[in-house]
């Protein structure tokens, strides 16, 4: 690693500094170069800002000056122990040139995309709102919004820009953060420059978002969040489906999909509402949001009102539970409903206002009622669990930290004395710092399971090994798939994919990814609890875990898509031609698993 003190710098890169000797000057940019004598895909070089972004300081851009065509660029915000490309590690973002994928914590999905961009582009990354868990990220591609994205980071110490290379060469020019004389003007931004994919188009003229292409669920969404100074949005249906009179889906969204997945029924990642009567050309939907008159931060998390508005009257309300950074209202355009025009509101009237007054008054109550409920069966306490005695628990509303100091070597665990059911069947472990001898199995294991002994190692349980990668089963590690071996910075999960009386089937995920099942023979489903050993060579751990009660829903799979297929390490997919591409195995047979049985 080269020392620098502006810089944590890995790898084969140089950097070219027009800066002044405290590092940076307003408005200067600096190059960087990445060049590679020999394309290694596997070998990451890294650079990275020191100073974190912050509220002052939130913003940073890069415009690519020559990309070889195999080269991969990862823009985004990381910790500095990242050691892989920005995005594929966890609790990092990353945007990548070659696939225009856009990852945060190895997640792709979203209702907004990025594009590929290479030589002439420009990318920029701005933090729109520090949260106490989590922040929003706006996303821009040649200096329009193009999508938007949590980080899932708490540390605000961590949010460092960062650039990632490999593969050929590349040139960048970049302006960091405290270089930046004035930031892009979001709060103000018209409606035209919502952010759109590449299939839509808005017409000037018209003022019409159009869907030419007529695909189905076309998004259109606000860059930024409805809020006390935007307050509804107006949709007004310029063509509808002849049949049935249905138009363009128009709602509520996340910034992108939250982890983990939300448990309290308030709280949701898209919202939309639709007209139990037939449309008309010129109707209009509209969504808003009202908050407690007492509330200082629109952008915090916190109960408050969402409404519907049908043809400019309020129809219908809701209370949820709004997520930190708040609501972004999103239009889905169909193939039969192509048009759309969109109006920004700042301002109720006042007959609009005490409407919703009274409305908030009527429902806050009940609400109330379903986020406290929430709250006690997602109440976590050391009782618990069954751990062992160097086994430290650091637990919030949000988090559970299991850490392990630096000890002798011995062997440490830790049993979460909740069963796994149908409605809770998946929790996942952030692997947030562990050394490369540790060894962390996850699985499933009785109340009387011995913990001398790793889940899977043993009888009636399942586990799965981070430092051989295997799966484990009533002692044996024999199965279709091998599994895969996992490192700091990656996240393991175990799901209950089928219970049955003789024998369930548990699924095991690496990154959000499945990589393989094993058979569960406890027949007593009240006996499956999540259990961890860990095995630290006297090294200190810091695991992030997310217990079951935590998570509504484990990730879900599509048979037609070759990613969620389970596949051996090493093998990689071609997803145009949609072809799984294997290792050389001369001695053994591989295997490719469909993440479901056929019965489901």
């Amino acid at each position: 690693m080269a020392t620098n003190t502006h810089y944590r710098i890995i790898g084969d890169i140089k950097v070219k500094n027009k800066a002044s000797t405290n590092g940076i000057s307003k408005e200067k940019k600096v190059d960087i170069s990445y060049d590679k004598k020999e394309t290694n895909f596997n070998d990451i070089a890294i650079i990275q800002r020191n100073q974190p972004l912050t509220s002052d300081a939130p913003y940073f851009v890069v415009e690519v000056l020559k990309c070889d065509p195999n080269a991969i660029i990862s823009v985004g915000i990381a910790s500095s122990d990242i050691d892989k490309h920005a995005g594929q590690y966890n609790n990092s973002l990353g945007y990548h040139n070659n696939t225009g994928r856009i990852y945060s914590s190895w997640k792709i999905h979203a209702n907004t995309l990025g594009v590929k961009y290479g030589k002439g582009n420009t990318v920029a990354m701005y933090v729109t709102y520090f949260g106490e868990h989590l922040s929003t990220v706006l996303i821009f591609y040649d200096n329009f919004p193009i999508a938007t994205r949590y980080h899932f980071e708490s540390n605000k110490n961590w949010y460092l820009p960062t650039i990632t290379f490999s593969g050929g060469s590349a040139i960048i020019s970049v302006l960091w953060p405290d270089a930046v004389q004035q930031l892009p003007s979001i709060a103000d931004i018209s409606v035209s420059q919502w952010i759109r994919g590449p299939l839509s188009s808005y017409n000037a003229h018209t003022g019409y978002f159009e869907n030419r292409a007529k695909v189905e669920d076309l998004p259109i969404q606000s860059p930024i969040p409805l809020s006390k100074s935007f307050c509804y949005f107006i949709v007004t249906q310029e063509e509808l489906s002849p049949t049935d009179g249905k138009g363009a889906s128009v709602g509520l969204a996340t910034y992108s999909p939250l982890k983990p997945t939300p448990t309290c029924s308030l709280m949701k990642d898209y919202y939309t509402w639709f007209s139990k009567t037939r449309m008309k050309v010129g109707n209009s939907i509209g969504w808003g949001v009202f908050y407690d008159e007492h509330c200082r931060d629109d952008k915090a998390e916190q109960l408050c009102l969402v409404f519907v508005m049908f043809n400019r009257s309020i129809v219908d309300a809701l209370f949820v539970l709004q997520p930190e950074g708040g609501f972004v209202p999103i239009v889905l355009l169909q193939p039969y409903a192509t048009r759309v025009s969109i109006e920004k509101h700042d301002v109720l009237t006042t007959e609009e206002f005490d409407k919703l007054q009274g409305l908030y008054t009527q429902m806050f109550r009940p609400a109330m009622e379903i986020y406290r409920k929430d709250k006690d069966e997602r109440f976590l306490s050391e009782k618990s669990f069954r751990k062992s005695e160097q086994v430290l628990l650091t637990i919030d509303d949000h988090l559970c930290r299991v850490s392990i100091p630096k000890t002798e070597n011995s062997i440490h665990y830790i049993q979460f004395c909740q069963p796994l059911t149908y409605e809770r069947r998946f929790f996942f472990v952030e692997l947030e710092n562990i050394s490369k001898q540790c060894q962390v199995t996850i699985g499933i294991a009785s109340s009387k399971h011995q913990f001398n002994e790793a889940p899977g190692i043993v009888h009636d349980t399942v586990g799965y090994n981070s430092y051989t990668g295997k799966l484990y089963s009533n002692r044996k590690d024999t199965g279709n798939m091998r599994g895969q071996k996992c490192n700091k910075g990656d996240t393991m999960g175990v799901e209950i994919e089928i219970f049955d009386k003789e024998m369930s089937v548990v699924l095991f995920s690496k990154n959000f990814r499945p990589i393989g099942t094993r058979y569960l023979t406890l027949h007593d489903h009240s006996q499956y609890f999540p259990t961890i050993l860990i095995e630290n060579n006297g090294d200190p751990v810091e695991l992030l875990v997310y217990w079951q009660t935590r998570v509504s829903v484990p990730s879900s799979y599509s048979m037609t898509n070759p990613e969620d297929w389970c596949l051996p390490d090493g093998a990689s997919i071609d997803l145009k031609e949609k072809m799984f591409i294997l290792p050389q195995h001369p001695d053994h047979a591989l295997c490719i698993q469909a993440p479901y049985s056929l019965s489901q």
